[in-house]
């Protein structure tokens, strides 16, 4: 903390009370407020701690971090401030008290703040609020020091993420269907999941029909509903889906048109996966009819994505002359590429 009238500073922590004079130059800020500087976030909501200790009642520890975790500007730490005048106390107080829903809270210092401070402030302050409910105000738990800041960062997050969901944010939606597939942050819950999941999907989130896909497996759905989401997945250019399903019709089920379709149109968005595997059908002329040269591109096309399969099978054909003219100059490139890895020459079909 400083003093904006003579530039002199002291840490806030060993106010007891809290200042009203400068010790240096006796600037009364009982009077004139604004002569008292802050250099943070976390020192002016320390101070509001100390003098409203039944609404922050938070540690040095984790206010301080709300110093990293918030921008530092004098237009918020002012915004605080003002909403105090406009009656914040007894506003946090039924807030806390669940006799204001959370959506009058915004309200409130909406309306009496401008953009983008408010929304802000309705961060730092909830996220007091995770802090408090979550883990109390005693900073001596060991709890305090032991990774309790990325917890609470964590879980703060997740309920902004569900707010999103429930609001219908579709990537919210499929974000948190992760956090409840994976046990991040919750229980395991693949039903939870799977209903974010629908939700995504009905707004037409690729990346949710392919995760709806994988889900479905896990709860030993049959083979055809696991199809389906591919399928919707994949015609919403889902290049992974439209992999899988290359893997599926193609591998499992016989479908070999339909398959190196679905491959065909992943390696047409330049997914390096699917460019290598449909080149190699290319080369080979396996279920497609051969074109050396069109399999060449779609094989350097992959390399060029670091894709290390195309990379080696590159340096193979050029160094033998395998369908191509052989090229030391080429080969050379990319076994430079691979970082001197040992090139296997697995090549289908050799003769």
């Amino acid at each position: 903390m400083r003093c904006r009238r003579c530039n002199a500073k002291w840490n806030i922590g060993n106010q007891r009370p809290i200042l009203s004079l400068c010790p240096i130059c006796e600037a009364d800020y009982s009077e004139y407020p604004l002569l008292k500087g802050y250099d943070s976030i976390a020192e002016f909501l320390y101070e509001l701690r100390l003098d409203q200790t039944d609404i922050f009642g938070e540690s040095r520890r984790l206010l301080a971090y709300i110093n990293d975790y918030f921008p530092q500007e004098t237009a918020i730490r002012d915004g605080i401030k003002d909403l105090y005048d406009f009656g914040l106390k007894d506003v946090l107080r039924s807030y806390l008290d669940g006799k204001m829903s959370e959506d009058e809270f915004v309200s409130f210092v909406k309306a009496n703040t401008v953009e983008p401070i408010g929304t802000t402030i309705v961060n730092i302050i909830q996220f007091v609020f995770v802090v408090y409910s979550e883990y109390g105000t005693d900073y001596n738990l060991p709890e305090y020091y032991s990774g309790v800041i990325g917890e609470i960062k964590d879980k703060y997050q997740i309920k902004a993420l569900e707010k999103a969901a429930d609001a219908g944010d579709k990537e919210s939606q499929y974000r948190l269907a992760v956090k409840y597939k994976e046990g991040i942050g919750f229980q395991k819950d693949l039903d939870k999941a799977q209903a974010l999941l629908f939700k995504a999907s009905e707004q037409g989130y690729s990346e949710a029909d392919y995760l709806l896909a994988e889900l479905k497996r896990e709860l030993g759905k049959n083979e055809d509903e696991i199809i389906d989401c591919l399928r919707k997945a994949a015609n919403n250019d889902n290049v992974k889906a439209q992999c899988r399903l290359y893997y599926e019709l193609y591998k499992n089920k016989g479908d070999i048109d339909e398959a190196i379709n679905y491959l065909k149109k992943a390696a047409s968005l330049n997914y390096a996966p699917a460019m290598y595997e449909y080149s190699l059908h290319l080369l080979y002329g396996d279920d497609v009819e051969q074109d050396v040269e069109a399999a060449i591109k779609y094989m350097e096309a992959a390399a060029a994505e670091d894709e290390k399969d195309a990379i080696s099978k590159l340096a193979y054909i050029y160094s033998v002359g395998y369908l191509v003219n052989k090229d030391v100059k080429k080969a050379k490139l990319y076994k430079d590429k691979l970082g001197g890895l040992k090139i296997d020459g697995l090549v289908r079909n050799q003769a």
